[in-house]
């Protein structure tokens, strides 16, 4: 789709169209400022040389458009241009731009916004040369463009204080976090994360005040984490996971009032905890919408829309956690020490996994009052006992539902007629017993269902052939008679995983 406005000086083809080459008719668009092909298949052909003539542009988007090779230095005749966009993603088909050499861009000197993300740079040794002489640059990133074997590589950046955005993530950069960031004195976004930087974070991050945005995760980053960063107060995200921090969450992070996403997950982070849970205060606790400690070894008591707190070591009633009147929306606590019988739910529950704990006690029987809007029930893996509560089936907003591994005993509940988008459901391995019920086929968007490991008898009720999306279908270990219906090679036709073993006659 073209649109160009009233002069003919803009033009955006970006609608996911397939091409051998770019056509050179664009030459007659003379006054053209404005060029985005980004998001087409140019199928793995080279840029085209003649976009060098096109002096007039002053924005160029080639990005995610399958471009192969090198790319043509006659871009840099291009010295009104703003902002150049050449970056793209993995490509399945192995297409990939490269730059041998930068110099045509040090020709470009009004650039502002520079995104080469992807494209191969493990040539271009002249980089931080060419860059020096950007002077208006506030928008880099080189993501992904293979500079791990540049040593030292943005010691000599010393032209890059008027920078916003600097993203040079998924490098293999090795050493201390460079130095030279310090002076980007107006960074609002800053990605460091998947590299191999092995120092301690630097207090100076700490001067750098007009920060929205800090990545340092999947590094080797070691020691504590500044108290310092509590400076930031501008911070919206703040992610330092998959690194081996050690010692406590400073309380400074907690006055962090902008703070929506906090990720600590997979450090080595440990706390003194005096009492069963540590209350957090501070503004944070009003804004912050995401935070995971995911294999750590530390539990906070707040406010969130979600909260991972998996593969922990938290110990403790779950009911002194889970209150009625917390704001939780979706909440992980698999792989856990989470012990007692399940509290009442929040009501604005929209995701629970509670996999892997020592939960036991009854499932409440107004559970499906409690949580209407419930999209999640994962509670694998625990202690708990007695029947499947009847009000189950008012959650009919469920997609997963998920009671494997516990002691649950008595038939299941036949009421299943509403359930329109549960894809999979699972009660192996209980004590169940009664037949399968017959409205189970009525719930026609089951993708999987797994009753394995009960004491189910009978036969496998007719309405399941109404169940054509089913892949896999595990009813093995059960009491079940007779042979396999035809209706099962007829009907399910997607089945991938049909599992009757171990049945008292099924043949």
């Amino acid at each position: 789709m073209v649109y160009p406005d009233s002069f003919g000086y803009v033009i955006e083809v970006s609608n996911r169209l397939k091409a051998k080459a770019v056509n050179p008719s664009l030459l007659e668009l003379t006054y053209l400022e404005h060029l985005d092909l980004s998001w087409n298949d140019f199928m793995g052909s080279r840029i085209p040389i003649f976009l060098g003539s096109m002096q007039r542009l002053r924005y160029l988007n080639l990005s995610n458009a399958r471009f192969n090779g090198v790319v043509p230095q006659q871009l840099g005749n291009l010295s009104m241009l703003h902002a150049l966009d050449l970056s793209s993603g993995p490509s399945e088909y192995d297409f990939q731009l490269s730059v041998r050499n930068l110099q045509w861009l040090s020709h470009i000197s009004s650039l502002r916004r520079l995104d080469l993300s992807w494209v191969n740079l493990s040539e271009a040794f002249d980089l931080v040369q060419v860059l020096n002489k950007l002077p208006f640059l506030a928008h880099l990133r080189l993501s992904s463009c293979r500079l791990g074997d540049h040593i030292n590589l943005f010691h000599d950046y010393v032209n890059s204080m008027f920078l916003e955005h600097f993203d040079i993530s998924v490098n293999a950069l090795q050493g201390p976090i460079p130095g030279v960031i310090k002076h980007m004195s107006v960074l609002k976004v800053l990605d460091l994360s998947a590299n191999i930087f092995n120092s301690t974070i630097p207090m100076w991050l700490a001067n750098l005040t007009s920060l929205v945005h800090l990545n340092l995760g999947f590094n080797n980053l070691t020691g504590e984490i500044p108290s310092a960063l509590g400076n930031l107060t501008s911070l919206v995200v703040l992610d330092l996971s998959f690194n081996s921090l050690e010692g406590g969450i400073p309380g400074s992070l907690w006055n962090l009032c902008s703070l929506k996403v906090l990720d600590l997950a997979n450090n080595r982070l440990n706390e003194t905890i005096s009492e069963p849970y540590k209350t957090i205060s501070g503004c944070t606790a009003n804004r912050l919408e995401k935070l995971s400690l995911r294999w750590n070894k530390w539990f906070p008591k707040m406010k969130f829309s979600y909260l991972d707190l998996s593969f922990n070591q938290i110990r403790g009633r779950l009911s002194a956690f889970l209150k009625p009147d917390t704001l939780y929306m979706n909440l992980y606590l698999s792989s856990n020490k989470f012990e007692g019988p399940l509290p009442i739910f929040p009501s604005i529950l929209n995701r629970l996994d509670l996999t892997a704990n020592l939960i036991s006690g009854w499932i409440p029987e107004d559970i499906g009052n409690m949580t209407p809007t419930l999209d999640n029930l994962l509670l694998s893996g625990n202690q708990i006992s007695g029947p499947i509560p009847n009000s189950l089936c008012n959650i009919n907003t469920l997609r997963v539902l998920d009671l494997s591994k516990n002691r649950l005993y008595g038939d299941i509940p036949d009421c299943w007629s509403n359930f329109k988008i549960l894809a999979a459901l699972d009660f192996s391995a209980n004590n169940l017993s009664g037949f399968i019920p017959t409205s189970f086929g009525n719930a026609t968007s089951l993708q999987s269902l797994h009753l394995t490991n009960n004491s189910l008898p009978g036969e496998l009720p007719l309405s399941l052939r109404n169940c054509t999306g089913m892949v896999i279908f595990d009813v093995g270990e059960n009491k079940l008679s007779r042979s396999v219906p035809r209706w099962v090679g007829k009907s399910m036709l997607r089945l991938e995983i049909l599992r009757l073993r171990s049945n008292m006659s099924a043949r």
